[in-house]
């Protein structure tokens, strides 16, 4: 697995560049080694990828080698029935932030386990966050009591107070879904544009037979959190304190200033 970060405030912009330089920044998950003894990324050349606070019956992140999109390894979140509180966190940060008005590619591929269970509550499996205590501004959630529907959200307005929540896929139904399957690897690929006043974002998706578009208000206008003036993307499980088993592994992860750059399956 490979994951590439893109620098901080950076322009991202389509030029005659290889893959490697749209990708900027990038080390490999093909070692469990790569995931340390407190569940944080780690690599030779220094950059990294923080766990966010493990809660509930969350797991530390791992790696793994037994299964893997491309290569030797992948990365393995886990939120078991045990534990305690309000809501159950395996999640990593990628430690960047994009800023207001650039055009950035997000990739991954993920492979939700055949132990699967149906989680009553919220479920988080993909985030972007402008900040803290927000909901965050994008968000891939699996949609209660299923093993195998989909939605994808958009927030925008002044802040958590004051905010409209959006189905990327349905104007009129926040609870559109779609399908995505256990036990197989799914592609996804996004392109995202977010502005500090709140308007002209852009969201792209490809990702198996899911394609759309979105164009409109994207953000907070009124934040102060630790990412107000960026975009922090987060991969993982965040869940509603469920009591249930899930095991969900990552692979070919990237941000990146192009299509191609970004695709899982493309490096």
């Amino acid at each position: 697995m490979t994951v590439a970060i893109v620098v901080a405030g950076n322009s991202i912009s389509h030029g005659a560049q290889s893959l490697e330089d749209n990708r900027l920044r990038n080390y490999t998950f093909e070692s469990p080694s790569t995931i340390n003894g407190n569940g944080e990324i780690t690599s030779n050349n220094g950059i990294s990828g923080s766990i966010m606070p493990i809660q509930g019956g969350g797991q530390r992140p791992e790696g793994v080698t037994h299964v893997s999109r491309v290569g030797n390894g992948s990365v393995k979140y886990r939120c078991s029935s045990s534990g305690s509180g309000s809501v159950d966190r395996s999640e990593h940060s990628l430690n960047y932030g994009v800023y207001s008005n650039r055009n950035a590619y997000s990739g991954w591929s993920s492979y939700f386990s055949t132990t699967w269970d149906k989680a009553p509550g919220w479920f988080v499996f993909k985030q972007w966050h402008q900040s803290t205590p927000e909901s965050p501004i994008l968000a891939f959630e699996l949609m209660p009591n299923t093993k195998n529907k989909y939605r994808i959200l958009l927030r925008y307005g002044a802040n958590n107070a004051n905010h409209s929540v959006r189905n990327f896929f349905s104007s009129s139904s926040i609870n559109y879904s779609k399908t995505v399957n256990q036990s197989e690897w799914r592609n996804w690929i996004v392109q995202w544009t977010w502005q500090m006043n709140g308007s002209n974002g852009y969201v792209r998706l490809w990702s198996g037979n899911d394609f759309g578009t979105y164009s409109g208000p994207l953000g907070y206008t009124n934040v102060s959190g630790s990412y107000s003036n960026s975009v922090d993307e987060r991969v993982g499980i965040y869940r509603q304190r469920t009591y249930r088993n899930n095991v969900m592994y990552v692979d070919q992860a990237a941000v990146a200033r192009s299509f191609d750059a970004a695709h899982p399956t493309k490096w």
